[in-house]
């Protein structure tokens, strides 16, 4: 099996014009070395296929799925908050056991991890943080 890098992934900063998001959110941590973030997020995705979450969303924009780290404490070190999800036209009908957030036009780094979700995720991720040591 191929693992996933950014050389074959795609990195980038980008202007976006503000979006809403309605999906689940997991906050999470990579300070520790039990791997919290990983078993956390890999419990997001599933939680995300395996209940059909997807179905479960309103108002949908379209059917890319989004997956957003943001709310960071610190650096990438500290808690922030991890959120799959789609666009949505609208914030106004979220069902339980789903968040709405809502992101301001402007500039944001973008990565596009291809491959088996989680796995090429947490590859994707592994690569940057090692960028920071």
């Amino acid at each position: 099996m191929e693992v996933p890098t950014l050389q074959n992934n795609h990195e980038y900063m980008e202007q976006v014009e503000g979006f809403r998001v309605i999906g689940i959110s997991v906050v999470t941590t990579n300070k520790n070395k039990n791997e919290k973030s990983t078993k956390d997020l890999k419990e997001l995705w599933r939680q995300f296929f395996e209940e059909n979450r997807l179905e479960q969303i309103p108002n949908k924009k379209d059917e890319e799925i989004h997956s957003i780290y943001a709310d960071y404490e610190s650096d990438y070190k500290g808690e922030y908050n991890s959120i799959i999800g789609l666009r949505a036209n609208s914030l106004g009908q979220i069902h339980d056991g789903l968040v709405g957030r809502e992101f301001s036009d402007g500039k944001y780094q973008k990565f596009t991890a291809r491959g088996q979700m989680p796995n090429a995720v947490t590859a994707s991720w592994k690569e940057i943080w090692s960028r920071g040591k």
